[in-house]
């Protein structure tokens, strides 16, 4: 499907100058001497309200001091001596991402720690049945067929269907509801662990079912409202077509 994509900036600038007050949006006590100084301003509103919006967002805004956030904007952009080192900047902010970002985990553990010891107790009991093969991952699956041409391998790409379904058996995504095969690459950076270490056991022709620890799925974040952190995911895979990676 084609896509036309505008620049962020362009629409930070639409989003900015059509939202808000009439109050907010009033002129009446900055005085412009020429288009510049209106162009100057448009983009401090812009950028101004996408940052506001950016922190609110990510729950910094409480907490954050905003006369000291602008002055540090402005020394920033101005040039002028620092009041902080830039390297102190630089350590203070990852200090503060990297401790907020633990208690979210933390926070997030306690929430859904049924949900983690429900997948743990079900792949314990899952990996007993014969059927089933664990590899050192973690990763369980089970030949629902078998397949007679090559193996898949990182790089290639391939077409399959699938039909992705959480533990209680509630689909969640599935490419034969929407009557369209899926094809993509075998590579890492856009496909959860599970699937690209699973593609490669598969060869063209088979259908595997394969059981996901959520390390292996969407991990502490979880995806969407059915997928919550910590969910351990199942996946039917029937392998249709490979092409060969370019050598």
């Amino acid at each position: 499907m084609k896509r036309i994509i505008f620049s962020a900036l362009t629409l930070l600038f639409i989003a900015s100058c059509t939202g808000g007050s009439d109050a907010e949006n009033s002129e009446a006590k900055v005085e412009f001497a020429n288009n510049n100084d209106k162009i100057s301003y448009a983009m401090g509103v812009s950028i101004g309200k996408d940052i506001a919006m950016m922190l609110k967002m990510q729950g910094h805004d409480s907490i954050l001091n905003k006369d000291l956030l602008v002055r540090g904007l402005g020394d920033a952009i101005k040039g002028l001596q620092l009041s902080l080192h830039q390297d102190s900047c630089q350590s203070i902010v990852g200090e503060y991402l990297t401790s907020r970002a633990a208690k979210q985990r933390e926070a997030s553990l306690t929430q859904f720690e049924g949900v983690k010891r429900e997948g743990e107790a079900f792949l314990e009991e899952n990996k007993k049945r014969k059927e089933v093969t664990t590899t050192m991952s973690g990763l369980q699956y089970e030949i629902l067929k078998k397949g007679s041409g090559p193996m898949a391998q990182l790089g290639d790409s391939v077409e399959v269907h699938y039909r992705g379904t959480l533990l209680n058996g509630k689909e969640f995504d599935s490419s034969y509801g929407r009557n369209e095969t899926f094809k993509f690459e075998v590579s890492f950076g856009g496909l959860i662990e599970g699937w690209i270490e699973g593609i490669q056991l598969m060869n063209k022709g088979s259908k595997f079912k394969f059981w996901l620890p959520y390390q292996l799925a969407y991990g502490e974040r979880g995806a969407g409202e059915d997928i919550v952190p910590y969910s351990a995911l199942v996946f039917e895979i029937e392998l249709i077509n490979i092409t060969p990676r370019s050598k």
